[in-house]
């Protein structure tokens, strides 16, 4: 039985039904590819993802109706909208592995964000009361102290400059 393959065209609604929890998975000269079984406009197909379309298609496995929109960004870059459609629901953080990592590496780059933050306020702080600051010093000292806190320094107290 030949299955169609759905070509998603740009911004145009494309309703589907996911026929299984995970896509086939494997890789070629392209990387890696996802192909996703559904059901559209009645007759069984699949379509092919990219990383990107599968990381959003992740949080939804078999009987997800999800209506997918291919939208066109400037660039010539490609994005994609997954709309659930009523009585479909993402699954939990704890139902998919890919879910949590990706929330920890946004958790890890919110971090570094805040010590940066943290940091800046130290340095300024060490230099004491001045009429001005000198930029550069406060730089310096802002990057020593991220390195001793996120423990990328080889001996704490020799790196600091002040």
């Amino acid at each position: 039985m030949e299955q169609n393959t759905l070509k998603f065209k740009s911004n145009v609604d494309h309703v589907v039904t996911l026929l299984f929890d995970t896509p086939q998975t494997g890789t070629n000269s392209y990387g890696e590819w996802f192909r996703y079984g559904c059901e559209h406009n009645g007759q069984e197909s699949s379509f092919f993802a990219t990383g990107y379309l599968h990381s959003k298609l992740e949080g939804y496995g078999k009987g997800a109706k999800l209506n997918i929109r291919k939208v066109e960004l400037d660039g010539g870059k490609i994005g994609w909208d997954i709309i659930p459609e009523e009585g479909t629901s993402i699954k939990t953080k704890t139902d998919v592995p890919a879910m949590v990592q990706q929330r920890q590496a946004t958790n890890d780059e919110r971090t570094k964000d805040i010590h940066k933050q943290v940091c800046l306020k130290l340095a300024v702080q060490s230099m004491g009361v001045v009429e001005k600051l000198d930029i550069a010093e406060v730089n310096t000292r802002m990057i020593a102290l991220q390195l001793l806190l996120e423990g990328e320094s080889e001996t704490s107290e020799d790196k600091l400059p002040f």
